[in-house]
């Protein structure tokens, strides 16, 4: 029996992986990359300055020290192992002679190598348990782009009128029942306009060259914690797995299916899902804060030197795709306080709340470089040679906020024209 990692239920859409089922039950070990020259680089002044500006600290005193034994036991361990080869060859050639003294001093001297390689090799483990579980604290490094403060970039010009909550105008054109965060129902035009927004900024993304991709909602330990992200346990399978909520139109389905995998095709590689997004949030601002809600998400990988032009023509063609909803909104850089770990770049996507009379989240695009690639060894062939993948991620549009400032700004539920046109 398969089962289905990924669901394929749109034409035009990428081959899914299927493991057999035995497979999945058994545990594999994936660890970051382990280069020393970058932990020496730790106490470097962008190192430095990357947590600092993110207001992260971390103990970096004893990391040169211990780097430093982890070389030193390398070292001794190879010397270890040049011994115990030649002391294999000389036995091998002993055998072929009368010389029984010889032979036991040499197996004895084996003995005592194997017990010290052993050891070594034990203590060598350790340490680099210790490496690893430090390398998921580091912060990636900060873009140029990147200040202290928010930097906008693009601001749609509007009337900053005041508006009745899109609870009420929702609840008044029937479209809308709100019971909870964790509880709403779209009705009528209002669950039209939700299917209606969610196609038409995948239709567009697809115009722009991205490929249909099948996401998973849930996800096992190895790539939660891989990936840095605060979401939500389902429960425990095992003693030491447990199976997290994500939705399909999430970050982390994207990584766990390219983890430890070689690109030897064109890159860029553009890809783009539609599905649920799962964010608990504490405040309850109707739409603009529901637990739930339906999303769309893109994934690019690229190289080094391509994958910056990548970010600036993809929030240029964001910004299109916003002005032609004709909903008041903006998109700024996110100030380095604000950054997560992993990000090296955000651009944040927010639209107007009339009745809040601020800004409301919609969306976001990271630009990661290659911090999940040396995670997940996630690389891309050119000749012989293979390099770290670059990696920009992020949620191009969450629906419910969209369709509360919607309303608010309109004060119905009417379709914009040019998804009427679309």
């Amino acid at each position: 029996m398969l089962l289905l990692i990924c669901r394929a239920t749109a034409q035009n859409f990428m081959h899914v992986r299927r493991f057999p089922v035995k497979s999945l039950q058994r545990c594999y070990s994936l660890n970051p990359i382990l280069k020393l020259d970058e932990y020496s680089q730790c106490n470097s002044p962008e190192m430095l300055e990357s947590m600092k500006r993110r207001n992260i600290t971390l103990d970096l005193s004893n990391l040169k020290a211990l780097t430093q034994r982890y070389q030193d036991l390398n070292e001794k361990k190879a010397k270890i192992e040049i011994a115990r080869g030649k002391i294999s060859e000389e036995i091998i050639q002993l055998n072929e002679v009368d010389c029984e003294e010889r032979k036991s001093s040499l197996n004895s001297t084996a003995k005592i190598l194997r017990k010290d390689y052993k050891m070594l090799k034990s203590i060598i483990e350790q340490i680099e348990a210790q490496l690893f579980s430090f390398s998921l604290k580091l912060p990636n490094l900060i873009d140029n782009k990147t200040l202290d403060n928010e930097v906008e970039l693009f601001s749609s010009p509007f009337e900053q009128k005041e508006s009745d909550s899109h609870l009420n105008i929702g609840h008044q054109l029937d479209i809308l029942e709100f019971l909870s965060p964790m509880q709403y129902f779209l009705k009528k035009g209002g669950g039209l306009l939700e299917i209606s927004i969610l196609n038409y900024f995948t239709s567009r993304l697809i115009q722009n060259k991205f490929t249909p991709f099948s996401n998973p909602d849930s996800c096992r330990s190895i790539i939660k914690e891989l990936s840095c992200e605060n979401i939500i346990s389902l429960g425990k399978l095992t003693d030491s797995d447990f199976l997290y909520l994500h939705g399909a139109a999430s970050f982390i389905p994207f990584l766990s299916y390219f983890y430890r995998s070689v690109i030897s095709g064109e890159l860029p590689i553009r890809l783009v899902s539609q599905g649920r997004k799962y964010s608990p949030k504490s405040k309850n601002e109707g739409l603009y804060t529901v637990h739930q809600k339906s999303a769309v998400q893109i994934f690019i990988i690229g190289c080094n030197e391509t994958i910056n032009l990548e970010f600036e023509n993809l929030i240029n063609y964001i910004t299109e795709i916003y002005q032609s909803l004709e909903v008041p909104f903006r998109i700024s850089y996110c100030s380095a306080s604000n950054l997560s770990p992993s990000e090296s770049l955000r651009a944040d996507i927010e639209v107007y709340s009339g009745h809040y009379k601020k800004f409301k989240s919609v969306g976001h695009v990271s630009l990661y470089n290659d911090y999940f690639s040396k995670r997940s060894k996630m690389y891309y062939s050119k000749g012989n040679t293979t390099y770290y993948t670059h990696l920009i991620s992020g949620t191009i549009v969450e629906i419910p906020p969209l369709i509360a400032s919607v309303i608010e700004h309109t004060q119905n539920c009417e379709l914009p024209i040019c998804i009427t046109r679309c």
